[in-house]
């Protein structure tokens, strides 16, 4: 049901689905059995099929988002906590403040919501993206809400003012992924194009990669040692990069085969 989600959100022709669950799934299916299950609980959410959830930092409260609203529920007995109810459309990307006490939320009405999650009210309504929303993340420190989607735009938010701070531009197709680098300094965005590098400090980009992959998704370790990239519906590999490094190794002499599995090392990032 996941990867229909993801095909519809992508506009993945049946075709390519039927071809990507043939590959995708006895993969999974494989890793799930060999993974030590140490319990679950049942939410008691009924999300739609694209949705998407959240942990919040402490462990306690998942959000799960569905068609037009968010439900919170307690992450230990999996209880209903209360449902957000101000979005019309998808929601496509949620994210908890780093002290737990915000939930930002996003999708397809363009506009970021974000709200207290003790009172379960709307704080405010942030608008200026065009198209589909798809990702959101905040800086480490909480002040820094970065938004980004179908219109190629990733729009800084104040958390401070709760108002716009800045805009940056140059990405060339749809981000799907945002992070930031745990010390704060550097926020990463993913798209079909190119990794992008963007200075905390000044807002500008210091640099760029075009992984071999449509990077629909992007996770960088908490030590900040490497980040991987990963296309969401084709086949192939994970990406690994080395931080920080930027050259790319096709292989070693121990590599029968180093064209078909790329692996690649971080270079220092120009200061700007």
């Amino acid at each position: 049901d996941w990867l229909d989600a993801i095909a519809r959100a992508a506009n993945v022709g049946a075709d390519q689905l039927g071809a990507a669950k043939q590959r995708v799934l006895p993969a999974i299916q494989a890793a799930l059995a060999r993974a030590p299950i140490r319990g679950r609980i049942t939410l008691s959410a009924k999300p739609e099929l694209q949705a998407m959830s959240a942990l919040a930092p402490a462990g306690d409260i998942v959000a799960v988002g569905g068609a037009g609203e968010v439900t919170l529920c307690d992450a230990r007995s999996g209880a209903l906590l209360g449902t957000l109810r101000k979005h019309s459309g998808i929601i496509l990307a949620l994210a908890f403040s780093p002290d737990g006490r915000r939930l930002a939320t996003t999708g397809q009405d363009q506009k970021v919501r974000l709200w207290d999650v003790a009172t379960r009210t709307n704080l405010t309504t942030l608008r200026g993206h065009k198209w589909d929303i798809r990702a959101l993340v905040f800086s480490p420190d909480g002040r820094w809400l970065a938004s980004a989607g179908h219109d190629n735009m990733i729009k800084i938010w104040d958390m401070t003012t709760l108002t716009e701070a800045t805009t940056l531009k140059g990405n060339q197709s749809v981000i799907s992924t945002l992070a930031f680098t745990p010390d704060g300094r550097t926020l990463l965005s993913a798209s079909d194009d190119a990794v992008r590098f963007w200075n905390v400090a000044t807002w500008r980009e210091v640099g760029n990669l075009k992984p071999p992959v449509a990077a629909h998704l992007l996770v960088l370790s908490p030590a900040t040692t490497c980040f991987a990239v990963a296309d969401a519906i084709q086949q192939g590999p994970l990406h690994f990069w080395r931080v920080p490094t930027l050259a790319k190794i096709d292989g070693t002499p121990d590599d029968p085969a180093p064209s078909a599995r790329p692996r690649w090392v971080l270079h220092e990032l120009p200061a700007r």
